[in-house]
This record gives C-alpha cells, sequence and structure tokens, in this order.
C-alpha cells in the first residue's frame, strides 16, 4: 500500500510541476526544427540565412556576410563583394522566388537587388541568382551567386 502511495505523490509531484512550468517539451521541439531533419524545416530555416546575407551585404559587413558562404566558395565570393562594394551600395533586396530540389536540401534563390553606383546616384535593380546547400552541420551555406541578365 505505501509503494502506491508514493508512486501516486509522485505523479502528483510531476503533474504540479509540469503545469507550473508550462510545457517541458518546448525546449526539444524547438532544437528539432532548428536540427532541419525534416524537409519543412529546413525550409524555414533559409529565409533568416537570406536575410543575413541580405542585411550584411546592405552594411557593407563583408565578414558577416561570408559567415554563410561555402568554406570552398568563400575566397571567389569575397571577391565578387569586394568588387562591388566599394563603388556600389545596396539600397534593397527582395526575395523573388525560391526552387526548393533533394528533399529541401538545395535551394536557387531568385533575388532582386536595387542598388547604385556611389558616382551616379541613380538606383538600378540587378536579378542574381544564388545556390544555397543545407548541412546538418552548418546550415544553410551560399554555394554560387550570379547575376541574370534580362
Amino acid at each position: 500500500m505505501s509503494n502506491v502511495a508514493s508512486l501516486l505523490r509522485f505523479f502528483v509531484f510531476l503533474f504540479v510541476v509540469s503545469s507550473l512550468n508550462g510545457c517541458l517539451l518546448v525546449p526539444f521541439v524547438q532544437a528539432f526544427k532548428e536540427s532541419g531533419l525534416t524537409e519543412s524545416d529546413r525550409m524555414a530555416l533559409l529565409p533568416p540565412r537570406l536575410k543575413k546575407f541580405s542585411d550584411a551585404r546592405m552594411f557593407g559587413n563583408k565578414s558577416d556576410a561570408l559567415d554563410v558562404v561555402m568554406p570552398e566558395v568563400r575566397t571567389q565570393i569575397a571577391k565578387q563583394l569586394s568588387e562591388v562594394g566599394e563603388h556600389e551600395r545596396i539600397v534593397k533586396s527582395k526575395v523573388e522566388e525560391v526552387e526548393w530540389s533533394d528533399s529541401a536540401t538545395k535551394a536557387k534563390v531568385v533575388m532582386k537587388v536595387e542598388s547604385y553606383k556611389v558616382t551616379q546616384l541613380i538606383v538600378t535593380t540587378v536579378t542574381e541568382e544564388q545556390e544555397w546547400e543545407y548541412s546538418t552541420s552548418s546550415g544553410w551555406l551560399l554555394k554560387s551567386r550570379s547575376k541574370v541578365e534580362g
């Protein structure tokens, strides 16, 4: 009989503690979503990375922009950013389209980038194609970027 009473007290204690602290599973569920194990979780993790890259470019912070670039192409992207950085200022970036592939481990992003040349002060819009890849260890990383003509 004392085992039943002890067991009952234990369950009452667990119930009281869990009701006072809210849901105990929230941190675990959040960590699972941030791990990107499901296709929809990976899709949800891309927009913050795109924003980080775009904001870093807009504010001229090349090192922050390169934080979300694959190590093997970092030198190439750094060169692209340096060529534009001193002579051009970005005003706005907007995602036009995302094409997912390989169960949302790869994404082709079409982005409109509005900028002006420092000497002209005329805003022009350029379409960029960016290729991003997801890895469980690093999250989304930029693989390539290029301007689209037309």
